[in-house]
C-alpha cells in the first residue's frame, strides 16, 4: 500500500510543481518549494510513520510514606535500579507511571508500601516492598461514640507488633496490654458518667488522644392509647419529649374521632394498631376503655408484640388479669404459657419475653418516670 501512495503522491507533485512553472518566473522558487514541504507534510499525514523499538525490562524504585528519597536512592543502588520516582502531583499513582514508563515492569516499593487499591493500578508489574521500621506509636485505633451511659466502651487499635500499649485517661485505671503478632491490641472500660470521657493511648515516648461522647441513656419509647384525655397523659408525654423520648399519643374524643400526637421521630398511631407499629415502642400504656374496643387482629398483633417481641404493656383501671390472648404462645426455652395483662398496684406490668421490665414509680418532683427493673418472674 505505501508504494502505490508514493508513486500517487510523487505523480500530484509533479502536476503542482509543473502548474506553479507556468504561473510565471516571479517567486516561482519559493512557490515550488511551498509546495514540495507542503506535500511532504499531506504524505506524512497520511501514511502515519512509526518507530519499531524494543523494550526491556527495568526496574525503577517507589518512594511510599516511611521512606526518604535518600533512603530510596541506598535501595536503587543495590537494588541495581534505573531510575527512584516520588509519587505527586506530576506523577499520581502507578497507573500513570506504567503508561509514561512502560520499561519499568519491576516496581520496588520504599517505606511502608501503598493501599491495596493503588497497587491494583500497576497492572502486570511485579511488585517488590523494601519495607523500613514501623514507627513506636499507635498506627490505628477504633472506638463507639456515642455511647449511653453505663455501656462498656471497648478500644481497638493496631500497633507495632507485640509492643506495650497503655491506656491513660481521668478516672481511668491504669491499664496495659500487649500487641499480639499482627500488632491488634483492645482495651475494655466504663465510662463513669455522662460528658466527653478523654484517653490516652501510649506506646513508648509517643502519645494518643481520643474522646468518647457518653450521653444519658434516652427514655424508653412509649406509646399510649386512651379512650378520652387525660390530664396525665399529656403530663408525662410532655416529660418524655422534653428529654428526648420518643412518645406517641391516640386519645378518644368522641366514637369517630381521635386525636394523635407524636414526638421525637415517633411514628402516628392513626390506624389500627399493628405489630410493626408496636415493634417500635418499648412500652405500651393502654386504659380499659380501649383494650376493649381493640379487635381480634389488633389483639392477635398485640399478643405476639409482648410474647415475641418483648413489647412492655401496662394497663390503667383494669381488673386484677385481664386475658389478652388466651391461647399459649411458644416462648424461649419452651415453656409454654398463656400471655396476659396483669394490673398490680404499684404499676407494674412484666414482658415473658427476653426484654427487660420497665417500672413506673411515682417521682418526687411528681412527675412519673420509668426506670430498668431488670428480669422478674
Amino acid at each position: 500500500m505505501t508504494a502505490p501512495a508514493l508513486a500517487a503522491a510523487g505523480l500530484a507533485l509533479a502536476l503542482l510543481l509543473r502548474a506553479e512553472w507556468r504561473r510565471g518566473p516571479r517567486r516561482r522558487a519559493g512557490r515550488m518549494v511551498a509546495t514540495t514541504l507542503t506535500m511532504g507534510a499531506l504524505l506524512a499525514l497520511a501514511l502515519e510513520p512509526s518507530v519499531t523499538r524494543r523494550i526491556g525490562s527495568a526496574r525503577a524504585v517507589i518512594v511510599t510514606e516511611g521512606a526518604s528519597v535518600r533512603g530510596a536512592r541506598a535501595v536503587a543502588d543495590s537494588a541495581a535500579a534505573a531510575r527512584v520516582f516520588v509519587l505527586g502531583d506530576s506523577l499520581p499513582d502507578l497507573g500513570a507511571l506504567r503508561r509514561r514508563h512502560p520499561e519499568f515492569s519491576e516496581l520496588i516499593l520504599a517505606g511502608w508500601g501503598l493501599p491495596p487499591e493503588e497497587l491494583m493500578r500497576a497492572g502486570e508489574a511485579t511488585i517488590e516492598l523494601a519495607a523500613t521500621p514501623l514507627p513506636e506509636a499507635i498506627l490505628a485505633a477504633t472506638w463507639p461514640s456515642p455511647v449511653a451511659t453505663g455501656t462498656p466502651v471497648v478500644i481497638e487499635g493496631v500497633a507495632p507488633s507485640l509492643s506495650r500499649v497503655y491506656l491513660e485517661g481521668p478516672g481511668l485505671p491504669g491499664d496495659s496490654v500487649q500487641a499480639d503478632s499482627a500488632g491488634s491490641f483492645a482495651f475494655h472500660f466504663m465510662p463513669a458518667a455522662p460528658g466527653l470521657a478523654t484517653f490516652v493511648l501510649r506506646v513508648g515516648s509517643s502519645r494518643d488522644t481520643g474522646a468518647v461522647d457518653v450521653r444519658d441513656r434516652p427514655p424508653p419509647a412509649v406509646l399510649i392509647i386512651e379512650s378520652a384525655p387525660d390530664f396525665e397523659t399529656s403530663r408525662l408525654r410532655r416529660w418524655l419529649g422534653e428529654r428526648g423520648g420518643r412518645v406517641a399519643v391516640r386519645t378518644g374524643i368522641s366514637r369517630a374521632r381521635r386525636r394523635t400526637v407524636a414526638l421525637n421521630g415517633a411514628s402516628l398511631p392513626r390506624g389500627s394498631l399493628s405489630r410493626d407499629l408496636l415493634g417500635e415502642f418499648d412500652v405500651l400504656i393502654i386504659d380499659r376503655g380501649s383494650l376493649d374496643g381493640l379487635t381480634g387482629t389488633e389483639r392477635d398483633a398485640l399478643s405476639r408484640a409482648v410474647a415475641e417481641d418483648g413489647l412492655g404493656v401496662l394497663m390503667e383501671g383494669g381488673s386484677r388479669e385481664t386475658p389478652l390472648a388466651p391461647p399459649p404462645h411458644r416462648l424461649a426455652g419452651n415453656a409454654e404459657r398463656s400471655v396476659r395483662i396483669r394490673s398490680v398496684p404499684e404499676g407494674v406490668l412484666l414482658s415473658p419475653a427476653s426484654r427487660s421490665a420497665l417500672t413506673l414509680l411515682p417521682d418526687p418532683a411528681t412527675v412519673d418516670v420509668f426506670r430498668d427493673a431488670g428480669d422478674r418472674p
